[in-house]
């Protein structure tokens, strides 16, 4: 196996020991590194702007989580509220800024570098399936809390926290089956990852997005909870357990001594090799510890764990991820949302 990546997707690479191709220094001397894509038999593509890559190579070997049709509805929010119309879901008023403009605030939410979407009611509901050969499978239910790492010390981190588990879902379940067909006309070479992001209340369902590929700090947790299998779709039973993941981060970003990082549970992602074999940063996240358990408040307990060896000065997390997803969890299952 074969991780391509430009991004945080290069833990991947590191917990599942395969070869890795990426610039930049993050994980030297962790994990092998190739610069060029040689003759393997699978290639997993974590990381945007491989679509062409990722289209021209899949006819000769088996090719996951890019296609240039793929990139382009990641790419542009026109496209994916296109999508989203198609499949007949709802989508929320939203705003483009041109060069010049304040960043807007209050009523509206920024969900890419110049579009803001008006925030809407109901509960968030996230969830993951996996598409080949026509149709989905696998779905996973996640939850995500995107805020400013513990006691405001840290950066703003997409993930900082996350959650995910194994749930057949009533709600999104019928939009993944009708964009199935569209996804199988424009792009049907795509085989990977689809997640639809949407605000719940009652019977209307909002688009939040459509994206396609793999979300790492889920990718690491699914890993521990079914193994390697799920990144490919192969993946025999589902769990019934929960995986929560946790990010460890430091403003610094380069050269500091992170310590003995769990090589099981916590995954490097920011991590280089010094010249005297010591394992020091050079990103932002370090990395992402994975806890898992019978119930979300057990995985999060465990998770808690993980980061508390890893020996790292200074290093910002947030330890409250836990109770906010529990807290999502009842009031997702009060109004009927998970099922």
């Amino acid at each position: 196996m074969q991780i391509v990546s430009n991004t945080e997707g290069r833990g991947l690479a590191a917990i599942l020991g395969a070869t890795l191709v990426s610039p930049g220094p993050e994980l030297d001397g962790i994990v092998q590194k190739r610069d060029f894509l040689d003759s393997e038999e699978t290639v997993i593509f974590a990381g945007t702007g491989f679509g062409e890559t990722a289209s021209t190579i899949s006819s000769r070997r088996p090719v996951f989580g890019a296609s240039i049709w793929t990139d382009k509805v990641n790419a542009y929010p026109d496209r994916m509220f296109e999508l989203a119309a198609i499949a007949g879901m709802r989508f929320p008023k939203f705003h483009v800024t041109v060069s010049g403009d304040e960043a807007l605030s209050g009523a509206y939410e920024q969900v890419s570098t110049r579009v803001y979407i008006r925030k809407e009611g109901g509960i968030r509901l996230s969830v993951e399936a996996f598409f080949a050969e026509g149709s989905f499978k696998s779905f996973f239910a996640k939850y995500h809390g995107d805020r400013i790492l513990y006691n405001n010390e840290g950066p703003k981190v997409g993930c900082s926290t996350s959650l995910v588990f194994s749930q057949p879902n009533t709600v999104l379940r019928k939009y993944f089956d009708r964009i199935a067909p569209i996804i199988s006309l424009e792009a049907p070479e795509y085989r990977g990852p689809v997640t639809i992001e949407a605000r719940v209340s009652g019977t209307d369902v909002c688009c939040h997005s459509i994206r396609f590929g793999y979300d790492f700090d889920f990718e690491f947790a699914k890993v521990f909870l079914c193994g390697k299998e799920i990144l490919t779709g192969k993946v025999r039973s589902l769990p019934t357990g929960f995986g929560s993941t946790i990010r460890l981060c430091d403003i610094r970003r380069d050269g500091f001594d992170v310590g003995a990082l769990d090589s099981k549970y916590c995954v490097p992602t920011g991590v280089r090799k010094a010249d005297d074999g010591r394992a020091v940063s050079c990103a932002e996240t370090i990395a992402v510890c994975v806890g898992i358990g019978d119930t979300i408040k057990n995985s999060f307990t465990n998770c808690l764990e993980v980061v508390r060896k890893v020996k790292t000065p200074d290093m910002c997390y947030r330890p409250d991820g836990g109770g906010a997803a529990l807290h999502w969890w009842k009031e997702a299952q009060k109004e009927g949302i998970l099922k």
